[in-house]
Parts: structure tokens; sequence; C-alpha cells
């Protein structure tokens, strides 16, 4: 941008200089100018982008330190603390003769739904069978 802008100016001097008559001077200025405005999106949209990069490493970093704080908090609790925030979280657990399935209070993504188009609430686990 620093060049182009270089550029104008220079091109400004040769053509108050008289140097440049008016024919070749405008589709040349025309031309930086719009190759300036085109550097100055380009750099906005990538400032944006680092921008939201940067916003994104927060969220995550936070998310992150949240995680290993419940990580924690769950390493540490006892038996009755588990117990009660399974209870919170499980609606109901359903055994047939070849799965497990656990219904969830709170589905676990509540906003996506899975490949079949469903919302995805419920977790199944095939068991093996001794055999």
């Amino acid at each position: 941008m620093v060049k182009v802008k270089q550029g104008i100016s220079r091109l400004l001097d040769v053509y108050t200089a008289g140097l440049l008559d008016a024919g070749e001077f405008e589709p040349r200025i025309k031309q930086l100018k719009e190759r300036l405005a085109r550097l100055e999106s380009e750099r906005e949209l990538v400032t944006q982008q680092a921008k939201q990069e940067d916003e994104l490493r927060l969220v995550c970093s936070r998310l992150d330190d949240f995680a290993e704080q419940i990580n924690e908090s769950l390493t540490s609790a006892d038996w009755q603390q588990r117990r009660e925030i399974l209870r919170a979280l499980v609606k109901r657990v359903e055994i047939e003769k070849e799965s497990i399935r656990i219904v969830y209070k709170v589905p676990t993504h509540p906003f996506v739904k899975s490949p079949q188009g469903s919302r995805l609430q419920h977790c199944t686990w095939r068991l093996k069978r001794p055999t």
C-alpha cells in the first residue's frame, strides 16, 4: 500500500510538472487508485480474520480452563456427588437384549441434527455377548 501511495504521489508530481498529458494520466491514476482500494479491502479482511482467530483462541482457552476445572472437580467428587450429577443429567436408562440406551434430560448437542435428521438425544452402546 505504501508503494502504491508513493506511485500515486509520483504520478501526480509528473502530471503537475507537465511531463504527462491528461490522456496518459487519467488511466494510470485510475488504475493505481483501484489497486489501492483492493489492497485496503484485503487488509481489512485480513484484519477481521486475525481478530476472529484471536477471539476464537481466547474462547478455546477459556473452554479448556473450564474443562480442566470440571475434570478436577469430578475427580475429587465422592460417590454421592457423582451419583447426583448423573441423576441430574440422565432421564432414563433403557436396557435391551443387545443394547443399552441412555436418554439424557438435556441433549448432548441441542441444535445439531444427527445424520438421520433427528436430534442427538440418545447414546447407544452395543453390548458384546460372550459366546
